[in-house]
């Protein structure tokens, strides 16, 4: 697979569309959460994308596992 993208890259994407999906809950209004639905369901998308994206060019790491992991938690905090 020949991407500049790197797996660590996908999972700070990640965490950039699910913190933006918690903020835009914060709204309450029925815009606001069908938007803030759409990043988040964004964020899972991506979230599952790095480890293929690790696995696919051979750049597993401990610290990328754990990166993945802290986003996890950072994400799900926002909710």
């Amino acid at each position: 697979m020949r991407t500049p993208i790197t797996p660590n890259q996908v999972t700070a994407l990640s965490l950039l569309f699910g913190m933006a999906s918690g903020i835009a809950c914060l709204f309450g209004t029925y815009s606001s959460i069908l938007i803030g639905a759409f990043l988040l369901f964004t964020c899972y998308v991506l979230d599952n994308c790095d480890g293929e994206i690790a696995r696919l060019k051979n750049l597993r790491s401990l610290f990328g596992m754990r990166f993945d992991t802290f986003v996890d938690w950072v994400v799900h905090a926002f909710f």
